[in-house]
């Protein structure tokens, strides 16, 4: 089966997403949201796409010598020492492309520099205008200043909009240079027990389910959503105590992937059983807890709940990162980002 997710940051790899995603598998976090009308039934919403044309090379090539210059500066960002990264950043910062620069001003709150880079970024007009306006307010909390716009403007972004071929080779760069530093033996995720055992649920290319006879007495059963909802809520804990430390995100094997959760949602769906709705109710339960951790478990949780309202704002918040890839990857902004508006009693 085709694991849905585009990827925004490779930092996110292991907590499964958009992206997107909170405590995944083997999946990358993304953003996510809003059902496509060709979409497979038993995958999660995708957002609009922030790759390039597949069919068209990419025309920017980033100079190896200003990759030589970045490396030290992305790893330093990958594992999180504000302290390295201020000195490469300092060694670098002539070289590197602006698009870079206003990621990194960004994450450092370099406001005054980054007002003079921006401009010369290959953002759009739309884009320039958003971000001028958040640096102009100097905000201590980066997350909750684009949120605050985000809900303010409700026409941003407008829909097919696409990152620049020089940010899309730059955050490519950038997801080479995390990959090495938080998977330099390009060593396979390990699944949980729980994963496993929700992962012998069988899945077609159009449909999850049902639930076959055999596997029934052993996941069905309340005994067994007490650890899925107990082992959750300890993954959903750890991601939000550590969403700026992709290392240690990578390091941790969580409990139970959002991919999996959501294809045991499925299946329990399309399975005739008399206790149904009894456990579809304990699904709820677990999607009101998971639905502040990134886009995806928003999307995921929105789903599950029916929140068609919120679902949407998860639609508009993925791509918001999709199209500005870089700076999402720099700043870790999504960690805090998927709280923006979550209903009340849900937040970080």
């Amino acid at each position: 089966m085709r694991e849905f997710l585009n990827i925004i940051s490779v930092l996110l790899i292991g907590f499964g997403a958009l992206s997107l995603i909170g405590c995944g598998g083997s999946e990358i976090k993304t953003s996510n949201p809003a059902i496509q009308p060709d979409q497979k039934f038993n995958e999660p919403p995708a957002t609009e796409s922030r790759q390039i044309e597949p069919a068209k090379k990419s025309t920017y090539v980033l100079d190896s010598g200003v990759a030589r210059k970045a490396k030290p500066l992305f790893e330093a960002v990958v594992q999180d020492d504000e302290k390295k990264a201020k000195l490469a950043y300092g060694r670098a910062v002539r070289v590197l492309p602006e698009i870079v620069q206003l990621a990194v001003d960004l994450r450092l709150k370099n406001y005054d520099h980054a007002s003079m880079v921006l401009p010369k970024t290959p953002l759009t007009e739309d884009q320039k205008t958003f971000w001028s306006e958040i640096i102009l307010k100097k905000p201590k909390k980066l997350e909750r200043a684009v949120c605050e716009a985000l809900v303010k403007n409700q026409d941003f972004p407008a829909p097919g909009e696409k990152s620049s071929e020089e940010e899309g080779e730059c955050i490519k760069y950038f997801e080479d240079v995390a990959k090495e530093v938080v998977n330099h033996s390009d060593a396979p995720r390990e699944r949980s027990e729980l994963t496993m055992s929700i992962d012998r649920v069988i899945c077609t290319d159009r449909e999850c389910g049902p639930i076959l006879e055999n596997l029934r007495d052993e996941i069905l059963n309340d005994k067994f959503f007490d650890k899925l909802h107990n082992m959750r809520r300890r993954d959903t804990r750890f991601y939000k105590g550590n969403f700026m430390s992709p290392q240690k995100l990578w390091e941790y094997r969580p409990y139970v992937s959002d991919i999996a959760l959501f294809k045991f949602y499925k299946a329990l769906k399309n399975t005739p059983y008399e206790k149904q709705n009894h456990f579809i109710r304990r699904f709820k339960g677990i999607a009101r807890d998971m639905r502040s951790e990134t886009i995806l478990s928003r999307s995921i949780a929105g789903i599950i709940l029916g929140d068609e309202k919120d679902l949407a704002l998860a639609k508009r918040l993925g791509n918001f990162l999709n199209l500005n890839p870089l700076i999402s990857a720099v700043t870790r902004i999504e960690g805090v980002l998927a709280t923006c508006q979550v209903p009340s009693g849900e937040s970080r």
